[in-house]
């Protein structure tokens, strides 16, 4: 079956499916230590823009604070867990 929780999450809106997957897709390379989840590096995220072509600086600007803001609610989220919950 599948958790409640992955039930509950609401739809991405289409106009914001492409900063919903280079989340997802920078997710993946954050440090983890001392049972903290560290923040998606800028140098990692500056990466994605530039091998996905986002080159135009009002559009790299735009997914670089929607990213960063994104990855701050996460890290509230996920750093405020109890580890026992897993």
């Amino acid at each position: 079956p599948i958790p409640g929780w992955v039930l509950a999450q609401p739809e991405v809106p289409e106009h914001l499916a492409d900063v919903w997957a280079a989340f997802q897709a920078l997710t993946t390379s954050r440090q983890i230590g001392f049972g903290v989840v560290g923040p998606l590096a800028y140098r990692d995220l500056l990466l994605y823009l530039d091998e996905n072509g986002i080159t135009e600086k009002d559009e790299r600007d735009d997914m670089l604070y929607l990213l960063r803001e994104m990855d701050g609610e996460y890290l509230r989220h996920v750093n405020a867990r109890d580890p026992k919950e897993g």
